[in-house]
């Protein structure tokens, strides 16, 4: 199970750990992005189809999230995309899973929403850590406690397994949980404890419920050519200046408490548009990574097979090759030997007779060794060969193992096999014309 770099920056990202993201010299342009430590805020809030997530942080909460954020639309969805990559990779590739009971402090609206909809909307963070104490996460409008349970078929992801020193929390056993998965909620009583707690501006918890965690809503998706396209259309629909500088508008307006109907009613429609957008990339982000595993075996064996069947074909012409040049060997030292007997007196006449013959045989194992490519079928057979295992050595070392770098390998594997059949053609156009040559010039010597 292998992480890209950047599944890693966007899983710190969303949990608040960006002294430890390191940029490229060539995103240095994404520094005020990557410097926001609360974008998780932000990614929570686009998931949610109304305006009241904005309401409640912005307004009620005071939360202050960085616009910065909404300069670089197509590198936020990148994350969200990245996220739910690392979720799915440890959910499906991992199989040292177990089932998880976790907490989380949340807002009734979270409740609200999950009643509603039978899913959650956004993602969600909670923890291992069963006891209840006061921290900054209750700092919320009608303060709610759930306990999430999850069986090894839910799909998520243990943030410290993943991170490990570079997480934010360390002494916390985080978990994180995607979004579109399906809830069945049960009303519990309150402890002791968990009654004395406080949420925003000191007010009392409202409630606590238990939420079991069902299937994904997710199915996965192979990207087609018309799939394709429609993303296409929808991020050029999302990355609209225009519709970028209302949601900045929505966002400064909502924080001071004032309403423009027709303003949210655009950057509603907007978030619908992000949220449809995300849930097609997670199909096919789901396909890729369920048939990673199969793929990566299939690639396996299909290169290892294709390395064999070269170097098989490899020392066929090798042999064929020795064997022409130790045919010429000795039929042109026969022909050397004849040749030099025929000098003296006696079967004068039949050694010059047996030097011609030998002379004819050597012509005629060179021209067939001509005619029939065998050299230069060994050199290319050997370069065919040498291309694979090359390839093979490469993947054997590569760092990160996945699907992106698969289809790369997999593109490479299908260019060599494309350049030997291209080798067949240049063989085969050559044997015609080494025939007619030959031909030619035996015509000539049957003349003469």
């Amino acid at each position: 199970m292998e992480f890209t770099n950047e599944e890693i920056r966007s899983l710190l990202y969303y949990q608040g750990a960006v002294e430890n993201i390191a940029l490229k010299p060539n995103e240095l342009n994404l520094k005020a992005f990557y410097s926001v430590d609360n974008a998780y805020e932000a990614i929570n809030m686009l998931m949610f189809d109304d305006i009241e997530s904005e309401k409640v942080r912005l307004y009620k909460e005071k939360r202050r999230i960085s616009p910065d954020i909404l300069d670089h639309v197509p590198e936020l969805l990148d994350v969200y995309c990245n996220i739910y990559s690392a979720i799915c990779k440890y959910t499906y590739q991992n199989t040292n899973r177990n089932a998880v009971h976790t907490y989380r402090d949340d807002r009734n609206y979270t409740y609200a929403h999950m009643k509603r909809y039978g899913k959650n909307e956004s993602f969600l963070s909670c923890t291992l850590n069963s006891q209840k104490k006061e921290n900054v996460f209750q700092n919320k409008e009608n303060l709610t406690f759930f306990e999430f349970v999850a069986g090894t078929d839910i799909e998520y992801l243990e943030m410290n397994k993943v991170l490990g020193k570079m997480s934010a929390y360390p002494g916390e056993e985080e978990v994180l949980f995607p979004p579109f998965l399906e809830v069945h909620l049960k009303e519990e009583k309150m402890t002791e404890i968990e009654k004395t707690l406080k949420g925003l501006n000191g007010t009392v918890p409202i409630g606590k419920y238990t939420v079991t965690f069902g299937k994904s809503t997710i199915t996965p998706q192979c990207m087609t050519e018309g799939l394709e396209v429609e993303l296409g259309k929808m991020q050029k629909m999302i990355w609209d200046s225009d519709e970028i500088k209302n949601a900045k508008e929505v966002w400064q307006n909502v924080a001071e408490g004032k309403e423009d109907d027709a303003r949210q009613s655009r950057y509603i429609e907007w978030k619908k548009m992000i949220q449809s957008y995300i849930s097609k990339c997670y199909a096919v982000i789901k396909w890729n990574v369920l048939n990673e595993d199969g793929r990566k075996k299939r690639f396996l064996e299909d290169i290892k097979c294709r390395e064999n069947q070269a170097n098989r074909n490899r020392m066929k012409y090798e042999k064929r090759l020795f064997a022409f040049y130790g045919a010429e060997v000795v039929v042109g030292t026969l022909a050397g030997l004849f040749l030099a007997l025929s000098m003296t007196d006696s079967a004068r006449n039949i050694f010059q007779i047996l030097t011609l013959l030998m002379l004819a045989v050597f012509s005629i194992v060179a021209g067939f060794c001509k005619i029939t490519s065998v050299e230069k079928k060994f050199i290319q057979r050997t370069d065919i060969f040498l291309k694979y295992d090359e390839l093979l050595e490469h993947w054997e070392y590569e760092e990160y193992q996945d699907y992106k770098t698969l289809n790369l390998y997999i593109e490479r594997m299908l260019e060599i096999a494309m350049l030997d059949n291209q080798y067949c053609k240049d063989y085969t156009g050559k044997m015609v014309e080494e025939k007619k040559a030959w031909e030619k010039k035996i015509g000539k010597m049957e003349k003469s």
